[in-house]
Parts: structure tokens; sequence; C-alpha cells
């Protein structure tokens, strides 16, 4: 299944430059479409406000349920390293009062571009389950 996943600029390029090799979900809610994402599948990196820059396989994925504010320094020092950043980036606080979350490990990560005229508009969540990429950007067409 491939997955289009919406990241802030800085943090594609942290992916694409090899120093992040785990992407990150953290939610409130039971519901994220990333649940849906399996080992083996392909994720398309698209930077906001921008063009799809890059993807990879999902190698491993590591769930959390039913977290609590306490928990997430914990994951927070356990995930920071891999994520490139600090265990006390803003990003953990901002997370603080999430409820469930997902890390995924990424591999053969590469830069793939495919234009934002092509992608599809208006997502919220920044992720999109079950997503097919235009059928001449495919990496097995090309």
């Amino acid at each position: 299944m491939n997955h289009l996943v919406f990241l802030h600029p800085k943090e594609l390029a942290k992916i694409l430059a090899g120093t992040k090799v785990v992407e990150s979900r953290l939610w409130k809610t039971a519901r994220h479409p990333c649940r849906y994402a399996l080992v083996g599948d392909r994720l398309y990196f698209k930077a906001t406000g921008g063009d799809v820059q890059g993807c990879s396989l999902v190698q491993a994925i590591e769930a959390f349920h039913e977290l609590t504010p306490t928990d997430i320094p914990r994951l927070a020092q356990q995930f920071a390293a891999a994520m490139a950043c600090a265990g006390d980036d803003p990003y953990w606080y901002e997370k603080r009062c999430s409820r469930e979350a997902r890390f995924f490990s990424l591999t053969l990560v590469r830069a793939w571009h495919i234009p934002a005229q092509v992608l599809p508009r208006g997502v919220r969540i920044g992720w999109v389950a079950d997503w097919t990429p235009p059928a001449a950007f495919r990496p097995d067409r090309l």
C-alpha cells in the first residue's frame, strides 16, 4: 500500500539527508490514517505547500496506545536521536496530550519528485492512507 505523508520542509530534508530515520505520528483520538500503514508499505513524502520530494519503505513500526502525558518524555528519550531532534524539542511538548503513537522506521529512502499540481488538495491531517500516485510517477513505471 502507498501513503502520502505531509511534512515540514525541514523534516523532509532530514529524511532525504539520512539523519532522520524514523517518522512519527502522535495523536489524541483513536483514529488516524497512519494506522493502516504496514511494514513494506511505501511512504511518499510531500513538503507542506509543495511537491513530493522523496519516498521510502516502512522497515518497522512501533505502536503505543493509551498514552499519558508522563509517557511522552520516555518516547522522546527513546526516539529523539532517530528522529534527528532533541529530547527537549518543542515537538514533544506539543504532543504531550497524545493518546496514540506510531513510529515508522524508514529504509530505502530516495529522492522522488511528484509535482504538487497532481496531488490531493485540502488534506487536513497530514497523511493519506491507501494513496495511489498518478501513473506517470509510480516507481514501477519508471
